[in-house]
């Protein structure tokens, strides 16, 4: 029974409440690896054996449990590994093996408790990972419970042992899989982050570098075209015009360049390290004494990039709309407090009420803090000023 685990199974687990269903790309266990797990039905020959014995009417409709039980259990671990369902169809799915087991248990009486281990390994690879370990705690308990009810120790007590051992050994790999799967999204993260500053740097040295060139070449042409043309030529309508439109190339230059160096700005990490660096440097121009508590080595390396957002964002804040005296960053181990002395802000802004233009910077970082794992909030302090808090 313990080599059933399916490593990719329960992704599923995890998936949208929605009703979509997410196609995902298939592995060769995605593929067969449900014939570890179905193959283990055999040992529903026990209670197919016992019913064979009923009269008639409990035999089939004994024989019928069995078949439904086993049908429900194999779709699931041969469709949920090829989708990503939502958790109501994982959930239902769990609950029809659990009432399919109930109503057999009808005609096959006790012998409807080796239904149990599947029933837990099932909860285990398609329930999110605190439930799964509140279900098998329910079945490791409530299997030696029925045994002892029914008095069939002589004959069952051996199910009690194989629902404990699928509940330990079945979910050590979904953990482990698990922390595969987080380091994986942890490394595809650092992979895109990578990306974007390799994107930000090649446009910011190919056309940042062409527009600066032409920028500079429309100034020249027309500083040139001002002393070649003389006062009077200079005064015609033809070199007017010309002056005019080598004027409008360098604005347009410009205004180009400016562009890319903003959406470059846009695609850099912001790190920690360097935010907290060019906090002093912009809190300093602003006449804003600056206190850091703490260190960024402090805080835990996951969650380094988001709190350099935070501290970006609000440093920005500060700047722009504070009219604050002093700022204190504080970091620890597992967040990030950022507060000053200003004019506060308004309560419909902090709680993502206000109107979109107004709301979209914090919203924008509380979407990154909660993506992250994390919680944000934002708050007026009552002594005046402005109170940033993400905790991890």
């Amino acid at each position: 029974m313990t080599e059933i685990m399916d490593g990719e199974a329960h992704r599923g687990a995890n998936a949208r409440d929605g009703n979509e269903h997410e196609r995902v790309e298939l592995t060769p266990w995605d593929r067969y690896g449900w014939v570890m797990a179905v193959i283990w039905l055999f040992f529903l020959v026990f209670p197919v054996v016992y019913l064979l014995e009923r009269p008639l009417g409990p035999r089939v409709w004994g024989l019928f449990c069995v078949g439904v039980f086993a049908f429900v259990y194999t779709f699931g671990f041969v469709r949920f590994p090829r989708i990503v369902p939502s958790q109501r169809t994982q959930d239902l799915t769990l609950v029809s093996l659990v009432v399919t087991g109930l109503a057999g248990a009808i005609a096959a009486g006790a012998a409807a408790l080796t239904f149990v281990p599947f029933i837990t390994a099932f909860g285990i690879y398609f329930q999110p990972v605190r439930r799964a370990i509140a279900l098998s705690v329910l079945w490791v308990v409530f299997t030696p419970v029925m045994v002892t009810l029914t008095g069939t120790w002589s004959t069952l007590g051996i199910v009690v042992a194989i629902v404990a051992l699928v509940g330990i050994a079945t979910f050590i790999p979904r953990w482990l899989d698990d922390q595969q799967k987080a380091f994986t999204a942890l490394e595809s993260q650092y992979l895109l982050i990578a990306e974007q500053e390799r994107v930000a740097r090649d446009v910011h040295d190919v056309l940042g570098h062409s527009l600066t060139v032409i920028a500079m070449k429309a100034e020249l042409a027309g500083r040139l075209l001002e002393r070649e043309s003389g006062a009077s030529v200079a005064g015609s309508p033809g070199a007017g015009g010309a002056a005019g439109e080598i004027e409008a190339i360098e604005s347009l230059a410009r205004q180009a360049l400016s562009e890319i160096r903003a959406t470059v700005a846009g695609l850099r990490v912001a790190r920690l390290d360097e935010e907290l660096a060019n906090a002093r440097g912009v809190l300093a121009d602003a006449d804003v004494e600056l206190i850091v508590a703490g260190d960024a080595e402090d805080l835990d390396p996951r969650y380094r990039l988001v709190a350099g957002w935070v501290v970006r964002e609000a440093v920005t804040n500060i700047v722009r709309h504070a009219a604050a005296g002093k700022c204190r960053i504080e970091i620890g181990a597992n967040g990030i407090v950022i507060s000053d002395d200003g004019a506060g802000i308004d309560s419909a802004v902090a709680d993502g009420t206000a109107s979109e233009v107004k709301v979209t910077g914090v919203q924008g970082l509380r979407e990154r803090v909660q993506q992250s794992g994390g919680t944000f909030a934002i708050c007026a302090v009552d002594a005046g000023g402005t109170r940033v808090e993400a905790h991890w």
